[in-house]
């Protein structure tokens, strides 16, 4: 795995308390999670992480999603499209762990991913929704 820590700055702040606090548990979560892959230990933490992703996504998600209902926000679709492309790749990664593939190598997939969806879901698309949400105050 490429050494890519998650480093947590002030343009991951949405200003929205529940989402930011929400962000920050999957942030630490990430950050341990790759500081692991890169001692090569990623193996020791892969399986609850899978399972905090998983809780994460259900909690944090819906949060989200009862926002934008009740806003009725106009991007809701495309919205919750990229929360249940996360879900399904945690799935994915969490059913080829459970089919026994190797450990470290889906503890560096999933550090990875998540990595990669948490940077550019927070700026490309939950921005937006807090824009919205701020307009609407």
């Amino acid at each position: 795995m490429t050494k890519r820590l998650v480093e947590w700055t002030d343009t991951l702040l949405t200003g929205d308390r529940e989402i930011d606090t929400h962000h920050r548990a999957l942030f630490l979560t990430v950050q341990r999670l790759e500081v692991a892959c890169g001692l090569g230990r990623g193996e020791e933490l892969i399986e609850a992480t899978l399972r905090f992703l998983d809780e994460y996504g259900a909690k944090h998600f819906a949060a989200e999603g009862q926002r934008m209902i009740q806003l009725q926000y106009p991007y809701m679709e495309t919205h919750r499209a990229a929360h249940r492309f996360f879900l399904n790749r945690i799935e994915e990664l969490s059913q080829q762990l459970a089919r026994g593939a190797d450990k470290r190598a889906i503890a560096n997939e999933t550090a990875a991913f998540a990595h990669d969806w948490f940077t550019r879901h927070v700026k490309l698309v939950d921005m937006p929704l807090i824009e919205y949400l701020r307009g609407a105050r």
